[in-house]
């Protein structure tokens, strides 16, 4: 009882770590519900305690904040979520090319983790066999990829999300040695193991490099681009106090996307740093 109360605190620790922490919470309440299907968790107790997970997990999402000015953002159609959705998981190597092509290469980058996800599941292991914690990290990086893909649509890309998809890569490479490690026994199961891991390593690491050759130039142009615009834009409001030089304007070109709450935040710490300077002129006094 005493390590399901910690494991909960720390799922409930999760949701202040991150903008996605709340579908740590999912995660684990659809971990138990596929421990339930398998006949692995049964009982009163058990299902209480789904109960509270659950209801965790929704009172979370639905205290995430909604900002009006981050709607433009979303995705606007079942198809740019889908295409969200594909870029994502093709990545590092389908940004550039059809649809078809990222969504094979796709399940090629993410067959490893779900193909020993429903292995393991099929096994029934015990509650206490650590394999389970691969579905619940599979089941994580597949909801923080449809939450992304929703959240932010077409701009989904953004390097500042690229951190939560390298787990997803580093999940999947891990799994894969795992299939060497369970083939070892038979050399030819062991052969076709290591062409697996050396096709995925090769697509995953060449397109990392050319994402990192190519991408991360045009990335620092165009952010200097970018950078150069809002800062004409905010040096123009500071100086004639004219909101007009914020609002109405193109995504990324003023520093905030909601151009009142900017301009709030300025003069508050404006009125901040005269405050300041009162004060430091009163201890000079005194």
């Amino acid at each position: 009882m005493a390590r399901w109360w910690s494991a909960t605190l720390l799922l409930c620790a999760s949701y202040f770590c991150m903008a996605g922490g709340a579908l740590t919470v999912a995660a684990a309440s659809a971990l138990c519900v596929v421990q339930f299907a398998v006949g692995r968790r049964s009982g009163a107790k058990e299902l209480l305690a789904l109960a509270m997970i659950t209801a965790l997990c929704l009172w979370f999402i639905l205290d995430i904040p909604a900002i009006p000015a981050h709607r433009p953002l979303r995705a606007q159609s079942i198809g740019e979520f889908f295409w969200a959705m594909v870029q994502i998981g093709s990545w590092p190597l389908g940004r550039s090319i059809p649809t078809g092509i990222s969504l094979l290469l796709a399940g090629i980058i993410h067959a490893p983790s779900i193909l020993l996800s429903v292995y393991i599941t099929m096994q029934r292991p015990t509650l206490s066999d650590r394999r389970w914690f691969v579905v619940a990290l599979t089941g994580w990086t597949i909801l923080n990829v449809a939450a992304t893909a929703y959240g932010r649509g077409q701009y989904s890309m953004a390097s500042r999300y690229l951190d939560v998809f390298s787990i997803s890569l580093v999940l999947n490479c891990a799994c894969l040695l795992y299939l060497v490690d369970f083939a070892s026994d038979l050399p030819r199961r062991r052969k076709l193991a290591f062409g697996a891991v050396a096709v995925w390593l090769l697509l995953v690491l060449s397109g990392a490099f050319e994402k990192s050759r190519r991408d991360s130039a045009m990335g620092m142009t165009d952010r200097q681009t970018v950078g150069r615009i809002e800062t004409e834009n905010l040096r123009a409001y500071l100086t004639t106090n004219d909101i007009n030089f914020l609002a109405n304007k193109p995504h990324f070109h003023i520093p905030y996307p909601d151009a009142d709450h900017l301009a709030s935040i300025e003069r508050w710490s404006r009125l901040s740093e005269q405050n300041l300077r009162i004060d430091k002129w009163s201890v000079c006094r005194g």
